[in-house]
């Protein structure tokens, strides 16, 4: 009868150790998921800043019609503004003077003048230099 007693009582050892080694490999795999689930999570946390930061950008481009000229352009307005021009002052750029009325025809208006948008235009040939001074001044 001790047998038969030392056999149930080994018996429901075993079955106790094999349920912790179940339960520690659950917990394993439950560690492993939660890992993966934080990775996971990281990276979209990164995407989604990327995504936050490039919304503020072009934010900021709509906000500020000047950035698309460049950072500069500010100071090249008002260097513009402080100089005695032969003839008027020079126009510019032009694109500031460009308005659509209709958002379909941005692509095309952009294809075919585009690079003319940050143009300038002077009076007289002496104010194209001293334009063109200014311009590389301020890194155009």
């Amino acid at each position: 009868m001790e047998r038969r007693q030392e056999r149930e009582a080994a018996r429901k050892g075993m079955e106790d150790l094999n349920a912790r080694i179940a339960e520690a490999e659950d917990s394993e795999a439950n560690q492993q998921r939660l890992a993966a689930k934080e990775t996971e999570f990281n990276a979209k946390n990164n995407e989604r800043g990327r995504f936050q930061q490039q919304k503020a950008q072009l934010e900021q481009r709509l906000t500020n019609k000047w950035n698309i000229y460049g950072s500069r352009i500010g100071e090249v307005i008002q260097q513009v503004d402080r100089t005695e021009w032969r003839g008027g002052k020079p126009i510019g750029p032009l694109g500031d003077y460009v308005e659509l009325r209709q958002r379909e025809w941005i692509i095309p208006v952009k294809v075919s003048i585009g690079n003319l948008m940050g143009s300038w235009i002077v009076e007289h040939a002496d104010d194209r230099l001293k334009l063109k001074d200014i311009l590389a001044h301020y890194g155009k």
